[in-house]
This record gives C-alpha cells, sequence and structure tokens, in this order.
C-alpha cells in the first residue's frame, strides 16, 4: 500500500527535520534577553509578584524541535506568527481557568501582555508566559483554598432566593476578591444542593433495585442482570449500592453537612493536584494552545508515564473497556470498547464526563483536573471487582455506575451476523454488526487466532447469498475505524475493481488505494447503516459505496467528518537523545483522505442519501464541534466505473417514503421532541439556589425529558431475529463453576435487534428499494 510508505518516508525525513532544528541555535533567544524576560505590568500600575518557577531543562529542546517539524511537515503551510499567536491566547487562557473561578479581570490584563508572544517563546524555547502562567495559578490556588475550606465549614442558607450563572461565555471576569468570593460561594452552594439530591436519589434507587431483585428472586430468574458482564453482576450492583446508603445521614440537615465535609474533601484534592503539577504540564499546555491552532488532531504529548502515552493514544482500558481523553479539566468517554465490561453492562456512554471514582466499599474520589493516567489507575483492578463511577450525562443528569471489572470479552468485539425479518411478514434480509476494522495477522503460538474483519465479512456475505436473502444491512454505527486495508477489502467485497479512496499530502502528491481483485462476493441490494460516531475507515467504506451507486446510505445524520491521518514522530528518536527522561511524542497531522469522486470525508462526513432521527441531536458531536478543524475540500476524482446493474428506485422516494413511515412512529417523534427539549436547554444556563425553587425547577425539568424520553429496550420487538454463527468464537459458553446454564450473549444482542427502530426502518427502507421506490 503506497500510504504506507510515504510514512514511512515522512518518518525519515522527520528525523532530518529534527536533526536540523536540534542544531539550529540560531532561533533561540540567548538566556534572559528578549521582550518575555520583563513581565508586564498590571493595569494599576504595579507589578505582579510571582513565586519563581525553574524551567524544566527540556523545554529549550522541545519547543524549537517541535515547530520545525510542524512548519516543515504539517499538512498546512501556516505560519507561525503574532496572528497566531493571538488566537492561541485565548485557548491557552481558556485552558488555565475554564470556569473562570481562580483569575480575577488584573490577573488576564497581566497575562494579556503576553497575547503576541507565544509564537516568539515557542521558537526561542523560553516559555515566560508559561511559567508565569503556572506561578499565578499556584498563587491563586493558595488563596481560594483558604477560602474554600473556611466556606464549607459554615451553612448555607438555602432560604435566600438567589441564582448562578453557570456557563463560562457568559460570565464576566471577576473584577476583585470579593466578587469572586461570591462567585465561589454560589458554586458551593449548588454542589450542596445536587449532592443532597444524589444522596437521596441513591437511597430511591437502593429501593427499586431491592424490589426488582426480590421479583426476580421470586420467578426463579435469580439477581443477575442481564446487562451486566454475568450472572452475578445484578448482586454486585445490589450490594454497592446498599454499602453506599450506609453511609447517607437520615435527616436532610446532616446530608447537607455531610454534602459540605465531602466537597471539601474534593475540593482540598484537587488544589493539591493542581498545586503540584507535573514538570512539563504547564509547557505543554502552552505548547498545545499553538499546536491546535493548525488543527484540533496535532498535539503535544508529555512523558508522563508509558501507560500515559498507551492511553491517549490507543485509549484502550483493560479495566473496564472504554476510550477516555481529557477534556478541558474533565476526562470524556469517548467511545465504548465492545466486548468490554461497559459495553455489557451498558449504562456508561461516549459523551459521559467522569466526575468521581469510588473503589469497591469506599467513598468517592473526585477526579476533576486529574491526569488520565492517574484516574486509568483508580479505575483499572482486579477481574470481578466493582468500581463505581459518578458520571454527568450529556442531558446533565448525574448518574452513579457500578461497573464489575473484566477483561475485553474479544469475541464481542468480532462481526456478527442474522437473518432479520419484520415482525408480520416481509423478505428475510441479511445483516451484520461490525462495530470496528480489527484485524490480527500474527496468531500468538496458537493462543490468538488469527482474525480479520474483511474475511469474516465475506464469511457472512456467502452464507446471506445461499440463503437467498432479499438484501444486506451492513451496521456500522459507533464504528470508529480501523485498519485501513481492511476497509479497502470490505468495499471490494461489492465492487468489481476500482479505486476505494486517495490520499493527498502537503505537497500534493497523491495515492490512490484499490480494490483489484476483480471478484465480487455479494451483488445484491445494499445498505449502510451509519451515525456520528462513523469514523474514518467507516466513512471510506460508506463514501465510496455510495461513489459507485453500490449501496443506499442511512443514517441518523452525516458521519463523524475525520478525513485526516496522524503520524507519530518520537521526539527522542528525532534529537538522537536515548537517555531519560523523555522528551515525549507529537502527534502531526500530515495526509488527508478524499472519496474517489473528489470530494472530502473531512468535516462533512459521509451525508445519508436517507436520513433517520438522530438520539443525540442536541449533542454538539463529530469532527464539526472541534475548533480549528480542517475545512472541506475537493480534489479531482480518479476514474471509476459506477455499479452497471440498473436498479429501480430514486432516492427522492426513499426519503419520502421513510419520512413518511417515521413520522407515524412513536419512538421517532418522542425522540424527535426530546432533542428540541434539550437544545434548548443548552441556553439556559441561571439556576436557581434557593432549595424551594431549585427542587421545582429540578423536578419540572425531570418531568418534561422523561415525557419524551423513550426506553427503545422495552419497546416492541419489531423484526424476528436468527444468528448466523459462522466462527466458534461467536459462542459464549458458561463460566468455569457457573451453577446455572449461562444463555449465549448473543440471545441478548438479538433482542436488543429486534427493538432497534433504526434497523427495523433501514430494513423498510430495502423493501422500498426492490418494490415501492420506483422511478
Amino acid at each position: 500500500m503506497k500510504l504506507s510508505h510515504s510514512i514511512t518516508r515522512l518518518a525519515v525525513g522527520l528525523v532530518l527535520v529534527g536533526a536540523a532544528c536540534v542544531g539550529c541555535k540560531s532561533t533561540r533567544a540567548p538566556s534572559g534577553s528578549g521582550s518575555a524576560s520583563t513581565p508586564p505590568p498590571t493595569p494599576r500600575g504595579k507589578t505582579l509578584v510571582l513565586p519563581k518557577i525553574e524551567p524544566d531543562p527540556r523545554e529549550a529542546l522541545i519547543a524549537p524541535l517541535i515547530v520545525g517539524i510542524v512548519q516543515q511537515q504539517h499538512l498546512l503551510a501556516k505560519p507561525l506568527d503574532n496572528n497566531m499567536s493571538s488566537k492561541a491566547f485565548d485557548r491557552y487562557l481558556k485552558s488555565l481557568d475554564p470556569l473562570k473561578l481562580f483569575f480575577l479581570a488584573d490577573h488576564v490584563r497581566f497575562l494579556e501582555g503576553y497575547r503576541l508572544k507565544m509564537d516568539d517563546e515557542i521558537k526561542a524555547g523560553d516559555l515566560t508566559l508559561a511559567h508565569k502562567a503556572t506561578a499565578l495559578m499556584r498563587q491563586r490556588i493558595a488563596v481560594l483554598g483558604k477560602y474554600v475550606a473556611e466556606r464549607l465549614k459554615k451553612p448555607f442558607d438555602f432560604t435566600r432566593d438567589e441564582s448562578l450563572e453557570t456557563e463560562p461565555k457568559k460570565r464576566a471576569w471577576a473584577k476583585d476578591e470579593a466578587a469572586l468570593r461570591e462567585r465561589w460561594r454560589k458554586t458551593l452552594k449548588l454542589s450542596v444542593l445536587q449532592r443532597v439530591l444524589r444522596m437521596e436519589k441513591s437511597l430511591a434507587s437502593l429501593e427499586k433495585a431491592k424490589k426488582k431483585a426480590k421479583a426476580k428472586s421470586g420467578s426463579g430468574k435469580g439477581t443477575g442482570t442481564g446487562s451486566g458482564s454475568g450472572s452475578g453482576s445484578g448482586d454486585d450492583a445490589l450490594q454497592a449500592l446498599e454499602k453506599a446508603a450506609k453511609k447517607i445521614p437520615k435527616t436532610e440537615k446532616a446530608r447537607s453537612e455531610k454534602a459540605r465535609k465531602d466537597i471539601a474533601k474534593r475540593w482540598s484534592g484537587r488544589f493539591a493536584r493542581l498545586a503540584a503539577p507535573d514538570p512539563l504540564d504547564g509547557p505543554s499546555t502552552f505548547i498545545n494552545a499553538l499546536l491546535h491552532e493548525y488543527d484540533p488532531h496535532t498535539g503535544y504529548l508529555p512523558p508522563a508515564t508509558k501507560e500515559n502515552f498507551d492511553i491517549r493514544m490507543s485509549g484502550s482500558l483493560e479495566g473496564i473497556g472504554a476510550v477516555l481523553q481529557e477534556d478541558d479539566h474533565y476526562i470524556r468517554v469517548v467511545r465504548i470498547v465492545p466486548g468490554g465490561a461497559s459495553w455489557r453492562q451498558g449504562e456508561l456512554e461516549a459523551g459521559d464526563l467522569i466526575l468521581a471514582v469510588a473503589q469497591e466499599g469506599k467513598d468517592p474520589v473526585d477526579v476533576v483536573d486529574a491526569r488520565i493516567d492517574k484516574v486509568v489507575r483508580m479505575i483499572r483492578g482486579p477481574k470481578g471487582t466493582v468500581v463505581t463511577l459518578t458520571v454527568k450525562k450529556p442531558d446533565e443528569r448525574v448518574k452513579l455506575i457500578s461497573i464489575v471489572r473484566d477483561v475485553i470479552k474479544i469475541e464481542q468485539a468480532y462481526a456478527r451476523g442474522a437473518v432479520i425479518q419484520a415482525k408480520g411478514g416481509g423478505e428475510k434480509i441479511g445483516y451484520i454488526d461490525l462495530p470496528s476494522f480489527y484485524g490480527n495477522t500474527r496468531s500468538r503460538r496458537g493462543l490468538t487466532p488469527k482474525r480479520r474483519c474483511s474475511t469474516d465479512v465475506r464469511k457472512l456475505l456467502t452464507r446471506f447469498a445461499k440463503r437467498k436473502v432479499a438484501g444486506v444491512i451492513i451496521d456500522l454505527r459507533g464504528n470508529g475505524g480501523g485498519l485501513l486495508d481492511d476497509a479497502r477489502a470490505i468495499t471490494g467485497l461489492f465492487i468489481e475493481s476500482g479505486p476505494v479512496v486517495q490520499t493527498h499530502g502537503r505537497t500534493g502528491g497523491v495515492d490512490v488505494l484499490r480494490d483489484d481483485d476483480g471478484q465480487v462476493v455479494y451483488d445484491g441490494q445494499v445498505i449502510v447503516l451509519v451515525d456520528r460516531s462513523s469514523a474514518s475507515a467507516s466513512e471510506i467504506v460508506a463514501g465510496a459505496l455510495q461513489d459507485y451507486g453500490r449501496a443506499v446510505i442511512v443514517g441518523t445524520g452525516a458521519t463523524h467528518g475525520k478525513g485526516t491521518v496522524q503520524v507519530l514522530a518520537s521526539l527522542d528518536r528525532l534529537a538522537r537523545r536515548m537517555r531519560p527522561p523523555s522528551l515525549g511524542v507529537l502527534k502531526l497531522t500530515r495526509y488527508q483522505f478524499f472519496r474517489i469522486n473528489g470530494d472530502s470525508t473531512q468535516l462533512r462526513g459521509v451525508v445519508p442519501d436517507v436520513r433517520l432521527v438522530d438520539p443525540v441531536a442536541y449533542i454538539k458531536g463529530g469532527e464539526r464541534r472541534l475548533e480549528n478543524a480542517l475545512a472541506f475540500g475537493r480534489v479531482k476524482a480518479v476514474p471509476f466505473k459506477r455499479w452497471s446493474k440498473k436498479t429501480s428506485w430514486s432516492v427522492q422516494a426513499l426519503q419520502t417514503q421513510s419520512a413518511a413511515r417515521q413520522a407515524k412512529t412513536d419512538v421517532f417523534k418522542k425522540l424527535e421532541a426530546r432533542n428540541k427539549l434539550l437544545t434548548a436547554r443548552r441556553e439556559q444556563s441561571v439556576v436557581p439556589l434557593s432549595a424551594k425553587k431549585w427542587r421545582a425547577w429540578i423536578d419540572q425539568r425531570q418531568k418534561e425529558l422523561d415525557a419524551v424520553s423513550p426506553d427503545v429496550s422495552k419497546g416492541p420487538a419489531r423484526l424476528s431475529v436468527t444468528p448466523v454463527i459462522y466462527a466458534k468464537t461467536t459462542v459464549v459458553r458458561p463460566r468455569p463453576g457457573s451453577k446455572k446454564k449461562s444463555a449465549p450473549r448473543s440471545e441478548r444482542w438479538s433482542k436488543n435487534l429486534e427493538r432497534d427502530p433504526w434497523v427495523a426502518e433501514a430494513a423498510a427502507v430495502l423493501g422500498d428499494m426492490r418494490t415501492s421506490g420506483k422511478k
């Protein structure tokens, strides 16, 4: 594949660039020279006295090395100048104090003196602003830490009628200490209200769980839940709730007092973390503010630990099976790994913010402002133990989620197939659920079987052809990508031969990835089902099949829209530095994908031919939400031959028929109303703080949300499902020592599929393609 050769050539080029940067001393300002050495005065004419921060010796090497690589090798030839510095400064300031709870207006004016100097400082390897900001934050933590600790020792007046603006963009910087303390007082008061409510909800959840367990026990089904990682997961979750409930006081006054103590403990830990950053934390925040002006995927990763590096780049956790990333001062769930404990438990979702982590039988530990590697160490643990996460959902609900730690059941990550049929009759349709573009070409002493998704999909298509299905649905919802070569191979299963995707670099070179085997494994009608989480390789497959006219794309909206390729550059290797401490890693955007019709998948993604109701339309997601995402582009199309088999349907007719059905479907009507409600709430950022008004406000919001929130898992069965077993590893055997025979997890998968309204509608569209969608 030509792309891999290009990346190899890039690595060689980077070494040369790095070596040149290391030896290029002319780019560095002499120590102590330049305008950055003298801090600008505050507007009141007083020089701000700050504690001295000693620079890490590696900064002088890291900063200019990164500058040289990015300026010569990044996809965009973008100048690093005062204009970029000014824009980067705003991002940098936001990253320092996103909630406007630490700095005063005078502090911001002091930092503003460096707005146009960031580009000069990174080129010189003299990151004065980073050190000043770190010193200022340390000073502010000392002042505010004392106030928060003292204020939480006293009760709040919950009869006082007041409110708090919770949206930082609508807040001005506090003019003085009194104004900032007042903001803190209201923030802490709201935290107490929220924590007391969570205690009450925990007690309510316990009672609900007890009733559910009792009902199951009486019916002889046991207490295990179908959504857990095994037959005992329901018991584990119940025990966790019982232990938590024992620590909740009986009276409201005592709960308020406990809430204040818990909040004080959390803030004490948070202040301690902020006051003791790792040596390169400040510089990396500074550097990334500039790098993210190029694009959101280019960034510097400091060498915290090898574990931290692996998590940032691969995001794989053995403990709960989730992909996490740092998002401002929070840890956000980016993706749930198929087959992992979270995937099987079913409550943790992409977009959730992790606020706290609790070990079994212990109090929750706040993780806001914590480094991702430290959070991961807290989440990981021995198989079979329970970890409880406090998460904030995208719809603002705060929820406790108990997960039984387990290894990833790798078979759950493989392609699954079934023959589906609409309830009440209809043609049989082949269905393929492809969670990722996986590939394992090297077996470890026979313990890990060789497995490729393209091979698995080929097997399923062969079985569907033998069963003479009316068509095939390929479900790529939630598929974040994977192996590019398997994306090419899967596209090739539906076309004779031709180009699949093209890649372009900074210098204008073009690589075209082709399928040239000349074979069509399946020549029937095809639908590709997508959503906003379908990314990378998923977009390549969907885009290619759409361009060839080979498939109708059905989805809840445009796909993710990430059409760029990043490469990793070890700064140690580029600087020819083999001794510790490490310099870290640079992630660099180097190439861009383009469809064979010339359109980029960047930003716009792949737009469905038939659009379905998006269950999370109220969330700003995909590449489009990222600041400085590369723009959509278009290049010359490569020659290709569209699918020659005659079709009898038109896209416009399919759209009209599907829209009519969705308008009559209760679950879709509710979801539309839910999206409208939650979208409007994004602008409602003022929260009442009197206990009476706040409770009424919360109850009303919950009532409104409940009225428009359908429970899809409890909806009617819309499809009959017959799983197609094509490999032994798709069958899950009972756990060793289990007292009863466990039902295969494929049964749970089948039941969820039966009730999936989006798959049901895709099947209906496929029916239209064969019948009523005629021109």
